[in-house]
């Protein structure tokens, strides 16, 4: 009676639990395929960027001053280019806030202003360690290529989000990072 029982285990296993398990598996995995991906968020493209103290807050001049300062005392050109890169990223993050969330036009078109100030500020900062030929220029500048990049993903995903004037103020920040990118 022993042997029975194990064939017919061996039997159960083999041309009906295995199938079973197969067929549990597949049916698990393809719909996992077929999600369309939602659009990244800020907080993925930037982590641990986030905006913070935007334009019309309180201590926004206060934090401003603070990021002068700071990059004052960076001595390093291709340190600075590293820190601009940082703001840059944070002035569009912050931009983004400013017109999703605050609804704030004017806020948003000054953000995006100093964005654009930082962005160029490091692609001369590039311009000229490589004139310099100063060692790690190389790796500050595919930095910068990755963060322009996902800045342009934001821009776009920002451009289907808004429409009117904010969409208006939205598509000459990716005009200029695409010549940018074209530039390096």
């Amino acid at each position: 009676m022993w042997v029975f029982c194990d064939y017919t285990r061996s039997v159960f296993k083999r041309f009906v639990g295995l199938p079973l398990v197969i067929s549990l598996l597949l049916f698990l995995a393809f719909p996992a395929l077929t999600v369309k991906a939602a659009d990244p968020s800020s907080f993925e493209l930037f982590w641990p960027v986030v905006a913070g103290k935007t334009v019309g807050d309180r201590f926004y001049s206060l934090k401003l001053f603070k990021e002068k300062i700071r990059e004052v005392l960076i001595p390093s050109s291709l340190k600075k280019a590293e820190y601009n890169i940082l703001l840059s990223e944070k002035r569009l993050v912050e931009a983004e806030k400013l017109l999703m969330i605050d609804e704030n036009l004017k806020g948003a078109k000054e953000t995006l202003e100093m964005a654009k100030i930082k962005r160029h500020k490091v692609f001369d900062l590039l311009q000229l360690a490589k004139k310099a030929e100063l060692p790690g220029h190389s790796d500050v500048s595919s930095r910068f290529v990755g963060s322009l990049e996902r800045q342009l993903t934001l821009v776009s995903i920002m451009e289907g989000k808004l429409s009117g004037d904010e969409k208006a103020l939205v598509l000459p920040v990716a005009e200029d990072i695409k010549s940018l990118l074209s530039g390096l």
